[in-house]
């Protein structure tokens, strides 16, 4: 009985030392700001207590697109469309909430409602009564939502691998998903933060693998260890995300490769 104790013992203290080692401190967001957040980077208060990270380029009298981006990235992944299109329309890209540099939210409040509310928000910020608005991934399921919500406010709408309604499961969700909604695990994922998490989930999510340098493996390690960016993300999934199921892999609802060779995230 001694030895098994003695065993059980030295198994919890390797795993203790273990989630130490492997531990991630948290980055202020003042901290990232600073690297990243250059023009045409602005910072948008909203009346939620918000403090929403903006990008809005292009023409002023133009047409405007609203991109928003997928779960667990920022507005950054929305460069290259906006980079090819601002030079004939007025490009907004935002980073949602619990994501990049807008980070937590002190409402707690990563619901999709609530994030149609905040894309709401900062368009009437920004002055855009009607506009186009495209979403990937998460931001896809987003737009879908904020079209039905706000129909008025749409000129186009344009889903790309966007979350969409359930099927039956045949196969199984995105590892970090899964781990997501572990009640422990994802508690666990609050202070380890793998880089090797990070490149599984990116050269799944790029058909071009080429674009997955370095340096966006570090810019995407770096944003997931915001303060409070781990809580929010787990929160983001109750309710789970809807899912479709074809062939042998799941994906969101909508095309499976983007024009910029992306996959849904």
């Amino acid at each position: 009985m001694r030895i098994v104790l003695i065993s059980v013992l030295a198994i919890l203290a390797a795993l203790v030392s273990a989630f130490f080692y492997l531990s991630d401190p948290d980055i202020q967001r003042s901290t990232l700001e600073a690297k990243y957040a250059t023009l045409p980077s602005q910072f948008v208060l909203l009346a939620d207590g918000a403090r929403a990270h903006v990008r809005d380029r292009g023409p002023r009298a133009a047409h405007v697109l609203v991109l928003l981006h997928g779960f667990q990235v920022s507005l950054f992944t929305c460069e290259r469309w906006a980079s090819r299109l601002d030079n004939t329309l007025r490009v907004v890209t935002m980073d949602m909430r619990g994501h990049g540099l807008t980070g937590a939210l002190p409402s707690g409040d990563y619901t999709q409602a609530g994030m149609v509310e905040f894309v709401k928000a900062v368009a009437d910020k920004l002055g855009r009564g009607k506009f186009a608005v495209g979403g990937h991934s998460m931001g896809g399921g987003i737009a879908a939502r904020f079209a039905e919500t706000y129909p008025a406010r749409i000129a186009q709408l344009v889903l790309v691998d966007a979350v969409g309604m359930a099927v039956k499961p045949r196969g199984k969700a995105p590892l970090i998903l899964r781990v997501l909604r572990a009640p422990v695990l994802n508690e666990v994922l609050l202070h380890v933060r793998p880089r090797s998490v990070v490149v599984h989930g990116l050269s799944d999510e790029f058909v071009r693998k080429s674009i997955v340098t370095d340096v966006m493996i570090h810019q995407y390690c770096e944003f997931l260890r915001v303060a409070g960016h781990s809580r929010g993300h787990i929160c983001t999934l109750r309710p789970a995300p809807k899912y479709l199921h074809q062939g042998s892999h799941w994906r969101r609802q909508g095309a499976d490769v983007d024009p910029l060779g992306q996959r849904g995230s």
